[in-house]
């Protein structure tokens, strides 16, 4: 609600009457945006779910998962701990795993190998 107040002053018998008008106005909070519909099919949807939740049941959100396809296979071997591409057991990098236990990380060092070659003059 919003108040306008306005003073006004007349003369009457040659005496200064001030009067007071206090104007009140009613003003009611609108939406800003488009208006809803209640009796539409997407309000009525949400207005069951509300339902539902308020009643304890099971909503069900977003899309459904099927659990035969490749995806959910691919997540339920990832579960078990096995990621990646197979490890190929005869490899001389496993080989080496095997010997030592770990790898040093980064690059390997360079080997300097020192070849002498003989040069022949006829």
């Amino acid at each position: 609600m919003s108040k306008k107040n306005n003073i006004q002053t007349e003369v009457q018998n040659n005496e200064v009457v001030v009067t007071k008008v206090i104007n009140v106005v009613e003003t009611t909070n609108k939406r800003p945006g488009r208006p809803v519909n209640p009796n539409s099919p997407r309000q009525q949807r949400l207005r069951e779910m509300e339902e539902r939740r308020s009643n304890g049941s099971d909503v069900k959100r977003g899309r459904p998962v099927n659990p035969d396809s490749v995806r959910q296979h691919r997540l339920a071997t990832m579960n078990t701990g096995v990621l990646g591409r197979p490890v190929n057991p005869d490899s001389a990098r496993q080989q080496r795993l095997a010997l030592k236990g770990t790898l040093p990380l980064g690059r390997p060092k360079k080997v300097n190998v020192e070849t002498t070659a003989e040069v022949i003059v006829d």
